[in-house]
C-alpha cells in the first residue's frame, strides 16, 4: 500500500505534467486557425513542443500510479486502453533520440483519439488527487490571475497554509 508521502511525491509529477497541459491550452486558438502560413508553422511548433512535453509528463504519473499499485474505477478504466501503450512509445519517443522525424512512437498516439484520451485521463488523475487531498483535510483552491497564470492555495488541518 503507498503512504501518503509517495502519493504526495507523485502529486508533483502530476503537477509538471498539468504545467505542460495548461501551456498547451493555453495558446490554442479560441477562434479560427491562423491563415497566414508563417502563423500556421509557428502556432504548430510552439503547440506540438507543449504536446509533446504534456503527454511525455503524463506517462511519468501512469508509470508512478502502477509502480504505487493505486486503485481508482475511472483511472483504471482509461489505463486499459491500449492509448496508455501508445502513450508509453510516444514518451520514449520525445525523451529518447529517433532518426526518423515520423516515427512511429510519435503518430501512434495521433490515431483513433489518443489525445483526448490523455485529456480524459489528465483529468481523471486530478480529481483523484482532489480526493485524495480531501480526505486528508487538505483543501486546494486552484485559481487564476488577471495575467493568465494559474494559482493554488493549499491549506492543512492545523490551519497551516502555502
Amino acid at each position: 500500500m503507498a503512504s501518503d508521502e509517495q502519493i504526495f511525491t507523485l502529486h508533483r509529477y502530476f503537477v509538471w505534467a498539468s504545467r505542460q497541459r495548461h501551456y498547451f491550452f493555453e495558446g490554442v486558438p479560441e477562434t479560427e486557425f491562423p491563415e497566414d502560413s508563417d502563423e500556421q508553422r509557428n502556432w504548430i511548433r510552439t503547440q506540438f513542443v507543449n504536446l509533446c512535453y504534456w503527454m511525455a509528463s503524463l506517462y511519468v504519473v501512469i508509470e508512478g500510479w502502477r509502480a504505487l499499485e493505486l486503485k481508482d474505477d475511472e483511472v483504471d478504466a482509461l489505463l486499459e486502453s491500449p492509448h496508455a501503450s501508445a502513450l508509453r512509445r510516444f514518451r520514449n519517443g520525445v525523451f529518447h533520440f529517433q532518426k526518423n522525424y515520423f516515427d512511429e512512437r510519435f503518430m501512434g498516439l495521433f490515431e483513433d483519439g489518443g489525445p483526448v484520451w490523455a485529456s480524459k485521463l489528465h483529468k481523471a488523475f486530478s480529481r483523484f488527487f482532489l480526493d485524495w487531498f480531501k480526505a486528508r483535510g487538505i483543501n486546494v483552491t486552484i485559481g487564476q490571475e488577471k495575467d493568465g497564470v494559474m494559482t493554488a492555495h493549499v491549506s492543512w488541518p492545523g490551519g497551516n497554509e502555502a
